[in-house]
């Protein structure tokens, strides 16, 4: 996370959200469809707080609710727009870049790095941003 952007650090730590909780949620939303949405909050509609380019549940308070739905301001929202794979782009996980896709070593390569996503303090991290954006359509 980009240093000074963050204006809510003792809320995240005290809600033991991940230093990397910005690439995690990104990762986890940048897909995000209504129907998806529609899983946490019934009345979910395009309208709606998560942006998009196209386990152990803790309710998060209200303060961390506005903090992590603050996505201009804690890097979910440029996380997000890094999210878009353009043939010949390089790509970027982590905060570092990975080599194109192409054969069982690069498979790998690319496995290895997606897994943290799955991890259980990031499947955390997208649980409660997704509990805060959703309760609120």
């Amino acid at each position: 996370m980009a240093e000074g952007s963050n204006r809510c650090p003792s809320e995240f730590r005290h809600a033991r959200l991940s230093r990397n909780f910005n690439e995690t949620v990104a990762h986890s939303i940048h897909s995000m469809t209504v129907q998806g949405l529609k899983i946490f909050n019934e009345h979910a509609t395009e309208q709606n707080r998560v942006p998009t380019i196209h386990v152990k549940r803790v309710k998060p308070s209200g303060e961390l609710c506005k903090c992590l739905l603050d996505v201009e301001h804690n890097d979910v929202l440029d996380a997000v727009k890094s999210y878009r794979y353009e043939n010949g782009r390089q790509i970027t996980v982590l905060q570092r870049q990975i080599q194109k896709f192409r054969d069982s070593k690069s498979w790998k390569l690319w496995k290895n790095d997606l897994l943290h996503y799955y991890k259980e303090e990031s499947l955390q991290d997208a649980a409660k941003y997704l509990y805060c954006a959703a309760k609120e359509f």
